[in-house]
């Protein structure tokens, strides 16, 4: 691979992550830049240098990875990166053990499971501020919304348009390229409620 392929790969993954009329999984990852104007950019001996040291296949976890968490293009040059890139590979591996635990933390705090999708006056549910305050990982709100579809309804009642959409569309996009098993996601939680 070269630092073109690679950098060719990160720009999809931006496109994805950052624009409503872009989704990698129906454009099949392919996306229109020039050899010769990737040349002129400043940073290719970055991708230069990422193309010999990941595979394609950790090349996409790493760019997830970076989309996911919110980090500034700048984050990638770095060595938090790798940390990053290590922590979501950790929450991928282990997304049924984490589904479970985070779901204890969301129940701890009501006394009606449905209490967490309640929107009042407009602000946000609780399992939506768990999602801000890391206290559920992005993963477990994508399956929880898989199993429930609750989004759709709770997005019609929250008043914030700031914050929220852009976690709204962070969320979307993600679960596109997510792997989530909605009947085992669904066992697991009439299991845990019932």
């Amino acid at each position: 691979m070269t630092g073109y392929d690679a950098y060719k790969i990160y720009l999809g993954f931006k496109l994805h992550f950052t624009s409503e009329k872009y989704d990698l999984p129906t454009n099949d990852g392919r996306v229109r830049y020039t050899e010769s104007a990737y040349g002129k950019r400043q940073d290719s001996h970055f991708f230069d240098r990422i193309a010999r040291v990941y595979n394609t296949h950790e090349l996409k976890g790493l760019f997830i990875s970076h989309f996911v968490s919110d980090s500034q293009f700048n984050d990638l040059y770095s060595e938090d990166a790798k940390d990053t890139f290590v922590g979501w590979k950790k929450r991928i591996q282990s997304m049924t053990y984490n589904f479970e635990k985070e779901l204890d933390v969301l129940l701890e705090r009501v006394e009606s499971f449905d209490d967490l999708f309640k929107v009042e006056d407009g602000n946000d549910p609780i399992v939506v501020l768990a999602l801000y305050h890391s206290d559920i990982s992005v993963e477990t709100f994508i399956i929880l919304d898989s199993v429930l579809s609750f989004v759709e309804h709770i997005d019609k009642k929250i008043d914030d348009d700031i914050i929220w959409p852009r976690w709204k569309m962070r969320c979307s996009n993600y679960s596109r390229l997510l792997n989530v098993d909605v009947n085992k996601y669904k066992n697991l939680l009439k299991k845990r409620l019932f």
